[in-house]
């Protein structure tokens, strides 16, 4: 009989870990308190139910004796994961504890400036008044643990922070927010696959992001950096390994949030998980090696290759999301494929309704194609 695994989440971002289990033999089973995401039609089979229910996850986990417990790309789907896995003694890569202090902005911002990486001022506001402390601006304001840009703004004068505080709240599941300083320059990824205490992935991507009304959201990514030299992308490898090694990561995916400034390369934030951009896919495009099936094999403690991944040329490549308004329907022939698209993918058939997940640009597809250096210089 094939293995089991159980995967949290049947939307798109989960949509690539069900596709790749199944080419790799597995029985596949999804859960997900919606029954009209994209990736449950491709499951084995599927439950109803909401995996932030630990006691009905384990449930499903026995019940069907599985051999693995997992998901990618969401925050909320990753703490059930580690919740449900280290109950039924499945592998698991990280504690509780790790990820509660991933998952804690302000927590992660206070570790990473006690040990003189990536120092960043902040504050953190329970009561609305806190907002007072702070006077510097551009500043950012953002819930304490949400995922993605949901709750996070810009903010460039003290009239505006208290509102966007007071909105910044509301998307946090403990009711609190951090305003940070605004980290002005060219926002970068890493991607990190760490494999018996190796760094075995770490590669450099540039984030290509939407300003004023839409800011912080991400348009597409490059591989490699277009607009940092070579200097700053060694500064920030180097930066990645030293918090690796601070975080104590044996084995496991991470993905780092950060922006190139003047004053050096700066954390943003760091996910213990594959991010929710397809970014495994444009790595495999780049370097001829799979972040995602990788990861699953290091899970499994049955990893291939210890050789630290390398781009396999000199080309550039890039991934970019096709966004439409929110609640709208989709239709096909608004979003063509480009002709020199190495890979694309639609979220949505012809007539569904655009779900609305940040409530301003929403992804409906995505590509990955080669492009010419120039294309994206000074982005």
């Amino acid at each position: 009989m094939n293995n089991t695994i159980l995967i949290l989440g049947t939307n798109s971002g989960q949509l690539d870990l069900i596709k790749t289990m199944k080419e790799l033999g597995w029985y596949v089973i999804g859960c997900s308190n919606r029954s009209d995401e994209v990736g449950v039609k491709y499951t084995d089979k599927f439950y109803e139910v909401d995996i932030r229910d630990i006691e009905a996850v384990s449930k499903i986990a026995v019940d069907n004796d599985v051999n693995l417990v997992y998901s990618v790309s969401s925050d909320t789907a990753i703490k059930s994961v580690v919740q449900v896995s280290s109950k039924l003694n499945l592998p698991t890569f990280y504690s509780e504890e790790l990820i509660r202090l991933l998952d804690n902005k302000q927590d992660l911002r206070s570790f990473l400036n006690n040990i003189d990486l990536s120092i960043v001022n902040y504050v953190e506001v329970d009561a609305i008044d806190d907002s007072n402390k702070w006077n510097t601006f551009p500043c950012i304001v953002k819930p304490s643990n949400a995922q993605g840009q949901r709750g996070v703004k810009k903010v460039d004068n003290a009239y505006e922070l208290k509102n966007s505080v007071i909105n910044a709240k509301q998307f946090s599941s403990n009711n609190t927010a951090v305003i940070e300083d605004f980290l002005d320059g060219v926002e970068i990824s890493c991607n990190v696959l760490v494999s018996e205490g190796q760094i075995v992935f770490d590669i450099l991507s540039e984030r290509l992001i939407y300003n004023d009304e839409y800011f912080g959201i991400p348009k597409g990514h490059l591989i490699p950096c277009v607009n940092i030299d070579e200097d700053t992308k060694k500064k920030a490898v180097e930066l990645v390994s030293n918090v690796v090694k601070a975080l104590e990561i044996e084995n496991g995916p991470l993905y780092f949030q950060m922006k190139a400034t003047t004053n050096g390369v700066k954390i943003i934030e760091i996910a213990p998980r594959l991010d929710g951009c397809h970014m495994w896919r444009l790595i495999q495009h780049a370097t001829n090696r799979s972040f995602l099936v990788e990861t699953i094999e290091v899970l499994l403690n049955k990893h291939q290759s210890m050789q630290r991944v390398k781009l396999k040329d000199n080309k550039y490549y890039e991934l970019i999301f096709q966004h439409s308004q929110p609640s709208q329907t989709f239709e096909e022939e608004r979003f063509p494929i480009p002709v020199d698209a190495l890979y694309h993918e639609y979220r949505y058939s012809n007539g569904e309704a655009i779900n609305i997940i940040n409530g301003k640009k929403e992804v409906v597809g995505y590509y990955v194609a080669e492009f010419p250096k120039d294309k994206w210089e000074d982005e």
